[in-house]
């Protein structure tokens, strides 16, 4: 598939966004001295995430919009209280 591209990202953190879909949809929402990318629309259907992506080249070159799935996983921290008793 020409412009196929896939691969993978571990993260321990959201960045302080609210979310999955919060963090990813930042992520692919930039501007930088090639062009700009932008989420065009979004959603977090259990834990997969999917995006209409839209890049434009800064030198005037044609513009693509891209589909873009993103599999996620959220491991939540559970808290564990132990409590000991010493007897002397």
């Amino acid at each position: 598939m020409k412009g196929a591209a896939m691969g993978w990202l571990y993260m321990q953190s959201l960045g302080g966004h609210a979310g999955p879909r919060d963090y990813l949809d930042a992520q692919f929402t930039f501007e930088n001295a090639e062009g700009r990318s932008k989420v065009l629309r979004s959603t977090l259907l259990g834990d997969t995430y999917y995006a209409a992506v839209e890049q434009q080249r800064r030198d005037g070159g044609a513009s693509a919009v891209f589909a873009l799935v993103c599999l996620t996983s959220t491991i939540r921290a559970t808290r564990k209280a132990s409590c000991s008793d010493t007897r002397i």
